[in-house]
């Protein structure tokens, strides 16, 4: 009963649609995440007609839909866990009897790292619970005939 605008709706809405292109492996593709296209892959293989299991920089394995990777001409470079072992490194002794920073991690100090974690302690307490901050980053602040003292 319903069959005939059914095949009405999807012959329009096919008309403005597009097929996209298959990959082939070894393809250097970025991968659809929240809404952005974030990190750099590499097919390994394609697993279902339009689903492809891809490899992330960082050795992750994923398998996505074809309509979240995106083909581009980067080239993919993956990390290796040797580069890990290297940033744990904090300190080298030198030679002249002094430590100096790694070339893989920048020092910080601790009065940086403090201020960069702490909250602003400018505004009072009390405005601290009158704004909220919804999912989507707007700060709502509550009218002052709401705000109870």
């Amino acid at each position: 009963m319903h069959k005939l605008p059914d095949i009405k709706q999807k012959r329009y809405y096919d008309h403005g649609s597009n097929q996209l292109k298959p990959l082939e492996t070894t393809d250097t593709v970025r991968v659809r995440g929240d809404g952005v296209w974030s990190e750099k892959a590499q097919v390994l293989a394609r697993v279902a007609p339009n689903s492809y299991l891809v490899e992330l920089e960082r050795g992750k394995r994923l398998r996505r839909n074809r309509c979240h990777l995106l083909k581009t001409q980067e080239r993919f470079v993956p990390v290796h866990d040797d580069d890990d072992d290297r940033e744990k490194e904090v300190c080298v002794d030198h030679p002249s009897g002094g430590a100096t920073a790694s070339t893989n991690q920048s020092a910080v100090t601790p009065e940086a790292a403090q201020s960069s974690h702490s909250t602003d302690q400018s505004q009072p307490v009390s405005t601290m619970s009158d704004v909220r901050t919804t999912h989507s980053g707007w700060i709502i602040k509550l009218p002052s005939r709401y705000v109870h003292d």
